[in-house]
């Protein structure tokens, strides 16, 4: 879904303005997400790239629901 994408490339850009790893949750197409996002510097100390992990937790949070 587009609201999945949107946060992950919001998230990417954040990385890469602030040089800081983000971290976050979301649900998007009927599922619950992780993610990380963690910047990756040059030998000048600039963000080159950002590295991003995206983990289906939906099963995890399915359990966190009906131990409540």
């Amino acid at each position: 879904g587009v609201e999945g994408t949107t946060e992950t490339l919001r998230q990417v850009r954040v990385a890469m303005d602030s040089a800081q790893h983000t971290h976050a949750f979301a649900e998007a197409m009927g599922l619950h997400w992780e993610t990380w996002c963690v910047p990756l510097k040059n030998e000048d100390g600039e963000v080159d790239l950002v590295v991003s992990t995206t983990m289906d937790i939906t099963a995890h949070r399915r359990a966190e629901s009906e131990l409540q």
